[in-house]
């Protein structure tokens, strides 16, 4: 994890997102399930491809800033795919 010096809250926000990151097979199928690319969601989030395929593959996990932005997304990409999901089938 990111050294958070004396900032407690950013700390606590990391290991907040940790929790919240889908485990590694469920992020590669959000992402696939919305129709995005790992090159598109790299440049997104301004990281390398591989970097999306190591944490995709369990091998590696974001940290810090990176590890806040990509729970967010994924959670919030989730979301959109549960609601349209639920809108479908009204």
């Amino acid at each position: 994890m990111e050294y958070v010096g004396n900032n407690p809250e950013k700390l606590l926000s990391q290991v907040r997102h940790r929790l919240a990151l889908p485990a590694p097979q469920k992020r590669r199928l959000i992402r696939e399930k919305a129709g995005i690319s790992a090159t598109e969601l790299a440049s997104a989030l301004d990281c390398s491809r591989q970097a999306v395929r190591y944490w995709e593959d369990g091998q590696r996990t974001p940290q810090g800033d990176l590890l806040v932005r990509y729970a967010d997304l994924l959670n919030a990409l989730e979301a959109e795919l549960k609601a349209a999901h639920d809108r479908a089938e009204k």
